[in-house]
């Protein structure tokens, strides 16, 4: 009975193919993104700014449509990804579920089953397009993240069983944060190096373990390349400061390109916090905090460059400020505490929330920027200060409390509630001292 079984299993498994994956068919998405990012980037600011009718004021703007380009080939892209790794899930199953009771290894068969029950959490190949189609390319990212994570998981356990070694790497959350980052702040240029990396994983896994299909693959007669994948700490601040070199330069030649900036920032400061998380909170909080300064510093740096771009901008924090209550600290502060609860809050859902408080803190950094370039002059070096002044070390303390808090739910850490409370009073404790300083700067001037 076993023979027949095998025999019927090696009929079956002799009519799978393994087939390469070709680069072409994936690398139009980077270029889709790289034209049309910086486009889309300009036209939410100005409409920010300026309103609808800013739309045709510029003979690039046209050029925003090409998102739609990016839009069909992420879709694309991200339907064969799905397609290919679900695929070869089943058939190399199936294939090393033969080659294993051949050889009479019924201990890894079962490993395998149930190491293949852990790698099927990748949407199905409709679902992956259907998700790229209705964000607009924004769900593209992740699921080529999760196809990659799921197929360098597979690839790596059984190259190591049938071959000895791997040229695959398992992934982590981290580096998908990582890689979405790289690929905000480089404005898709990184992402040629990314999907390019899960092609060659893909198409050197073939070639190792399934050249010599239906028959398993020989240890020693063919060598294992080793594969490089940057180092994580190293690869984010690297991205960081080209991030910002990119941004300041468009900047200065009249481009508001700063979002990918902000984003990408605020996805390092996930990215440091996640790994900071396996130690210490207190060390995690301090990482976060860091990143957090090092985002209001540099936008400020880009708020300095952009003088003629974001008087829109400062316009905007003058009408608000004028609807406060500067004669009553106390209402002053629980109006500051409530302007700034909304985005430490959003900032409690893990990873994708730190991005939108990143775009709060670095708001507020440009213009700060901003201000130092029309008041430094007449205010004198004291401007300059601010950052370390006692609210602003509580409020961007708080932040990365929100932040902090939001990987431990991630990580499953019980004590996370005390950490969120502690979140929120030393939020407002920071809006009080603030509304204070403001109160009493009014009456001394």
């Amino acid at each position: 009975m076993r023979g027949w079984i095998l025999a019927v299993l090696g009929r079956l498994v002799s009519r799978i193919r393994f087939r390469r994956e070709p680069l072409i068919n994936h690398i139009l998405v980077p270029i889709g993104l790289i034209v049309s990012l910086p486009i889309i980037a300009v036209l939410t600011v100005r409409v920010e700014m300026n309103g609808l009718s800013s739309l045709q004021e510029a003979w690039y703007y046209p050029l925003a449509s090409l998102y739609l380009a990016y839009t069909a080939f992420s879709a694309f892209s991200a339907y064969r990804l799905s397609k290919i790794v679900t695929k070869h899930l089943v058939d190399s199953g199936l294939t090393s579920y033969y080659w294993l009771r051949n050889m009479g290894d019924d201990e890894a068969v079962v490993r395998l089953y149930k190491s293949g029950l852990r790698k099927r959490n990748l949407p199905s190949p409709l679902t992956s397009l259907l998700l790229c189609l209705l964000t607009g390319g924004l769900a593209y990212p992740i699921i080529l993240h999760m196809a990659e994570r799921v197929f360098s998981l597979h690839a790596y356990g059984e190259e190591k069983k049938f071959l000895g070694r791997s040229q695959a790497k398992p992934l982590s959350l981290g580096q998908g944060i990582l890689d979405i980052a790289a690929s905000m702040l480089t404005i898709g240029v990184y992402m040629f190096y990314w999907i390019r990396r899960f092609v060659e994983t893909y198409n050197h896994h073939i070639e190792l373990v399934h050249y010599r299909h239906p028959e398993p693959p020989v240890p020693g007669e063919t060598s294992v390349p080793e594969r490089f994948y940057p180092r994580g700490p190293i690869l984010a601040v690297s991205m960081l400061l080209i991030g910002l070199g990119i941004t300041l330069f468009m900047v200065v030649t009249g481009l508001p390109v700063y979002l990918p900036y902000i984003v990408g920032a605020g996805l390092i400061t996930s990215y440091f916090s996640y790994r900071f998380s396996r130690r210490s909170f207190a060390l995690q909080f301090l990482g976060t905090l860091a990143m957090i300064y090092f985002l209001f510093i540099s936008t400020s740096f880009i708020g300095f460059a952009g003088q003629s771009l974001f008087s829109m901008l400062y316009r905007g924090l003058e009408q608000v400020t004028r609807r406060l209550s500067l004669d009553n600290p106390w209402l002053l502060s629980i109006q500051i505490y409530v302007n700034n609860l909304v985005p430490s809050t959003v900032a409690l859902a893990p990873v994708v929330g730190a991005p939108y408080l990143a775009y709060a803190i670095g708001q507020a950094g440009i213009i700060y920027g901003f201000m130092i370039g029309i008041k430094l002059a007449s205010s004198g070096p004291a401007i300059l200060l601010l950052p370390v002044m006692p609210h602003s070390i509580l409020e961007l303390s708080a932040y990365a409390f929100f932040i902090a808090s939001s990987i431990r739910l991630l990580t499953g850490d019980r004590g996370v509630a005390p950490k969120i409370i502690g979140s929120y009073a030393l939020l407002y404790v920071a809006a009080l001292v603030e509304a204070f300083s403001i109160y009493l700067a009014h009456l001394i001037s």
